[in-house]
């Protein structure tokens, strides 16, 4: 949702489905208004691979901490590219 508006919206992101959560990793950094919409609401509706996933108690992780989680090839791709945080969702 949007923080200004209460509209829904999507934006297109890696999504790397954890045992305990959902980390999204992203181009756009954790400035971005939607990531900062998630973070002010607490909570988002996920959509991976055609499956809906309700989430909240959203945080900003290093991206260090949770490389493990990470696919290789979605890591090699965030270091070229600078990324150095991603958001952190736990499933409700």
């Amino acid at each position: 949702m949007s923080e200004r508006t209460g509209a829904a919206a999507r934006t297109a992101v890696a999504v790397e489905a954890a045992l305990v959560g959902v980390g999204v990793v992203s181009p756009y950094g954790t400035r971005a208004d939607w990531v900062r919409n998630v973070l002010a609401s607490g909570s988002a509706t996920v959509v991976t691979r055609g499956d809906r996933v309700d989430v909240d108690r959203p945080s900003i992780v290093a991206t260090a901490d949770v490389e493990g989680q990470i696919p290789a090839k979605t890591l090699r791709t965030l270091r070229l590219f600078g990324v150095n945080q991603c958001l952190h969702l736990e499933k409700s």
